[in-house]
C-alpha cells in the first residue's frame, strides 16, 4: 500500500497585509515632514526669511527704506511682533521718520486654508509716529 499525502491547500493571498503597510508608512511619512515643517518653523532661520521678507514687502509697498530693530516670531499662535519699526520717505537726515513704530503686534486667524484667506485678529501699535 503506498501512502500518498493530500495536495496541500495554497494559503491565502495576503494582499491587505502589503497594503496596511503601505498605507502605515505612508502616513509615518506624512508625520515625519509635518514633525520637520514644525521644527523648521520654529528656527532663527525661518524667523530670518520673515522678517527679511516683511522688509521686503513693506519697502516694495511705502517706496521707503524700511529698518527692522527686532523680529519675534511665533507660528503656532500665528503671531508676529515687531519692536522698532522705522520707515524713513524722503526726510532730511535729523527729521522725523516718514513712520515709526515702537511695538507693532499682530495675530492673524485661518477663515479658509484652502482659499489660502487669512483675517486679522489683532492688531496692537504701541507708540506710532
Amino acid at each position: 500500500m503506498s501512502s500518498t499525502a493530500p495536495p496541500a491547500m495554497p494559503l491565502p493571498r495576503r494582499g491587505w497585509g502589503r497594503f496596511g503597510r503601505i498605507v502605515l508608512y505612508g502616513l509615518l511619512g506624512v508625520a515625519a515632514l509635518l514633525a520637520i515643517a514644525f521644527w523648521y518653523v520654529n528656527t532663527e532661520s525661518f524667523a530670518d526669511h520673515v522678517r527679511a521678507k516683511l522688509i521686503e514687502v513693506l519697502t516694495t509697498a511705502t517706496g521707503g527704506r524700511v529698518e527692522l530693530a527686532k523680529f519675534r516670531w511665533h507660528p503656532l499662535e500665528l503671531e508676529a511682533e515687531v519692536d522698532g519699526l522705522t520707515i524713513h520717505g524722503l526726510e532730511a537726515p535729523g527729521e522725523v521718520p516718514y513712520a515709526h513704530v515702537d511695538t507693532l503686534r499682530v495675530r492673524a486667524k485661518i477663515i479658509d486654508a484652502f482659499k489660502a484667506q487669512v483675517g486679522l485678529r489683532l492688531l496692537q501699535v504701541e507708540h506710532p509716529v
